[in-house]
């Protein structure tokens, strides 16, 4: 760590004693330093982390604990030494961006549940010396993919009593985030990394360092960028709640318990206010925020949720004179070491931009393109060397064992002869071991060793080729492997073959859809009304003779129901009837009935409130929502109806219609159906009238004006 006895003398205030208060604005000199610092601590958990799908050994670090920092150009590399590597797991399902899993095609997959997460550090002696203390780190790694993951992961807000300790009955309304906390304290007995929770390894090994340096003047800094950022918020709390900074008995000095502050860049919201005033309650815990202007991440999730920290550091790195800004890159703006160039010229309310600490530009393009093009420095150059892959014993590339990448782990197989075999007298296929019988009998059945391998594609063009296709051709090729499958799954490809889609809609047809209808007159009612029991989906391209080809109609059975108006939403059709729901795909001609509610009935189409549904994409979790409003009473002196509103998620699991509490505050004028746009209801709420009134005659404004004024005095 660049430092000198400025930080030595100082650590403390650096360390948010005071809450940074006056060492933001201008950006004092020593904790700018010490901010670089712990980012490129967190840098490094991004430049060990196998990031390569196709290797066996994807998810896992690719150095030893005395390699990590070293190999990763920390400039404090030699004033820490790791002590630990942090794995995760989750109970939830979280996208490839929170846990980077090996293909599943690959037979020898070193884990297929678990991640390097961070590690843990401690200072050395010569460190100690330079920070004036025992330094403890625990440095969270973040996201592979940077962005897309805000719109896929589960935002839902749980209790935040598991990491308050004894204070949680104190904030029993504090709510922290669903996925952050599950890849925090989720175990998994089938996976030899994660016996233990990410939160567990990390309490062992702070425990054992507090007891190793027990009479040494100490500190625990936990450090993160994005995702990591989350996990920081959390494991800082909750070290600083079970009292993990207080030096254990038999110290020969007295000691006070140590300061707990986090350091964190793009941080996520973690929780609710709640929450907040939790983390403010201790004493010895504090966090800095460092947030980029341009970076959407720390303003997710918006709702409930708000940023944790007890200050924060805002930086405006698209002053700088170095990069092309182009705000539409929103990656760039979230990048870490972008941040850190920031932190190293940001002048704060003085404007401008002025490199304070002496740091490599181009650093910036180590994962990006942002550098001008003036400074000669390739985009995304930080390659790991031959892509993880040596030579093995027979002078072919391959990728190394894993004991090889990891010194302090144990290897995860039996050593191989030549012919493949393992030393037990079997073979190992995706974690499982089979007898020579078990390995004839496939061999019988042709499943394996015999099948050829075919070529492999870089996921990048793989992933551009599936973009150019049509949706049906999509569905067909869901069943060609597991991987491609996985990809046209992912909802951040569907997005972007949507926009992809959407930015051919000038050459492309267009569906139009329309009920084949018959005119009847129901018994009891006053006039005919429109029936239907097919749809009909007709194929209509701009220009020429513009004229509509009939491509398919789509049965509703032995139903025949009033149509109401379509919703859509991203090519989806959402067809209401009097009684049902169906929900159309008319590129694949996949259609779906929605279960029906226990709310809704078709007698209150006849009590003046028509029934109404709208369609859209939910941004927070990617899933595809109906809403729909059902009647609750009439008022008929002033011709109103009250509704009540219901949603229901497509693919969630639910299976069922969920109320949504409180009812909207206005009624709605009966014998009206609501406009649909984006799944939003829209109705009128009232009509009034207006008429504009007519000046009086000028003559008798003017009469009026003398009157009231009176005669002139001479």
């Amino acid at each position: 760590m660049a430092s000198g006895n400025g930080i030595a003398k100082r650590w403390r205030e650096l360390h948010g004693a005071q809450s940074w208060n006056g060492l933001l604005d201008p950006l004092d000199l020593d904790l700018r330093k010490s901010i670089i610092s712990y980012g490129e601590l967190a840098q490094a958990t991004y430049d060990g982390f196998n990031n390569e799908r196709r290797s066996p050994h994807a998810g896992a670090c690719m150095h030893s604990y005395d390699e990590l920092l070293s190999k990763s150009g920390a400039a404090a590399a030699g004033h820490y030494k790791v002590t630990k590597f942090i794995y995760a797991t989750s109970g939830l399902p979280l996208p490839d961006a929170f846990l980077f899993l090996p293909l599943a095609e690959l037979r020898d997959a070193w884990c297929r549940e678990s991640n390097f997460m961070g590690y843990v550090a401690v200072a050395t002696d010569e460190g100690a010396a330079a920070l004036g203390r025992r330094d403890i780190v625990v440095a969270w790694r973040g996201t592979i993919r940077p962005l897309e993951w805000s719109n896929d992961v589960d935002v839902t807000p749980v209790p935040a009593g598991p990491v308050l300790g004894s204070k949680a009955g104190s904030y029993p309304l504090a709510l922290v985030h669903r996925g952050f906390l599950s890849l925090y304290t989720s175990s998994k007995p089938s996976s030899k990394f994660n016996q233990k929770s990410a939160r567990d390894q990390v309490f062992e090994e702070v425990k054992r360092l507090m007891e190793l340096y027990k009479n040494e003047e100490k500190s625990i800094t936990v450090t993160g960028h994005s995702l990591g950022a989350a996990l920081s918020m959390i494991s800082s709390v909750d070290m600083a709640a079970a009292g993990l900074n207080v030096s254990p008995a038999g110290s020969t000095t007295q000691q006070p318990p140590c300061p707990v502050t986090a350091v964190v860049f793009a941080c996520p919201n973690v929780g609710n206010f709640f929450f907040k005033s939790a983390f403010g309650s201790f004493k010895e815990l504090r966090a800095l925020h460092v947030r980029n202007f341009g970076d959407v991440v720390p303003l997710f999730p918006a709702l409930t949720y708000v940023d944790v920290s007890s200050a924060a550091l805002s930086l405006t790195a698209s002053r700088s004179p170095f990069l092309k800004w182009d705000p539409a890159n929103v990656a760039a703006a979230h990048n870490l070491e972008l941040y850190l160039h920031g932190v190293a010229g940001e002048q704060g309310s003085a404007g401008g931009f002025k490199l304070e600490v002496e740091r490599d530009v181009a650093l910036v393009n180590k994962g990006t393109d942002a550098l001008k093009y003036e400074y000669p420095v390739p985009a995304n150059w930080w390659v790991t060397q031959h892509r993880c892959m040596v030579k093995n014993a027979k002078g072919h590339a391959d990728f190394p064992p894993q004991h090889a990448l990891d010194l302090n782990q144990k290897p995860l197989a039996p050593a191989s002869t030549e012919d493949g075999r393992a030393a037990g007298g079997g073979a190992q296929v995706r974690g499982r071991n089979l007898t020579r019988n078990q390995m004839s009998n496939k061999r019988k059945r042709g499943v394996w060793p015999h099948t050829p391998a075919l070529p492999h594609l870089p996921d990048e063009v793989v992933f551009e080729i599936l973009l150019k296709l049509p949706v049906k051709s999509l569905v067909r090729f869901k069943s060609v492997s597991k991987a491609w499958h996985a990809v046209i799954s992912d909802p951040f490809f569907v997005r972007a073959q949507l926009k992809h889609s959407a930015s051919r809609m000038e050459c492309d047809p267009s569906f139009l859809i329309s009920p084949h209808t018959l005119d009847r007159v129901i018994p009891g009612e006053m006039w005919p009304t429109t029936f239907s029991n097919q749809l009909r989906f007709y194929e209509w391209h701009q220009g020429g003779d513009s004229k509509a080809t009939f491509v398919h109609g789509k049965d509703f059975g032995a139903e025949f129901g009033v149509v109401h108006d379509f919703a859509y939403c991203d090519g989806l059709v959402l067809a209401p009837t009097e009684t049902k729901l169906y929900l159309f795909n008319p590129s694949t001609r996949d259609s779906f009935t929605l279960p029906n509610s226990s709310r809704h009935s078709s007698q209150q189409e006849r009590r003046g409130c028509h029934s109404v549904a709208g369609l859209g994409l939910d941004p927070r979790t990617g899933n595809y929502k109906v809403v729909r409003s059902f009647f609750r009473l009439r008022d008929c002196h002033r011709k109103m109806c009250h509704v009540g509103m219901e949603v229901f998620t497509v693919g969630g699991g639910g299976g069922g219609w969920t109320e949504i509490l409180p009812d909207p505050p206005y009624p709605v004028q009966m014998w009206q159906t609501a406009v649909t746009v984006k799944g939003f209801l829209f109705w009128h709420l009232d009509n009034k009238s207006y008429r504009e009134q007519q000046q009086p005659p000028c003559a008798v404004q003017c009469e009026w004006i003398a009157g009231y004024i009176g005669p002139r005095t001479p």
